[in-house]
């Protein structure tokens, strides 16, 4: 198994777009072979994203599974 611990920055925008952007994220990947679970938290400040930090984790197996997930995700 092979966990993937990831921070990635957002522009700044409307909360309710990268959350939706975020869930439609977790279910594909959730989707895919191999993947054992699949989550994303996103820190903001208040009501904006000014910018976002976007916190991922993930589990595999085996991790050919994880070689392919890019090709999938595009």
């Amino acid at each position: 198994m092979l966990i993937v611990i990831g921070l990635a920055e957002a522009e700044a925008g409307d909360p309710a777009d990268l959350r939706w952007a975020r869930a439609e994220m977790m279910r594909k990947t959730r989707e895919e072979p191999g993947c054992l679970s699949s989550s994303l938290a996103i820190g903001h400040e208040g009501d904006l994203f000014v910018p976002a930090v976007i916190s991922v984790a993930e589990r595999w197996d085996p991790i050919e599974s994880l070689k392919a997930h890019p090709a999938r995700s595009t």
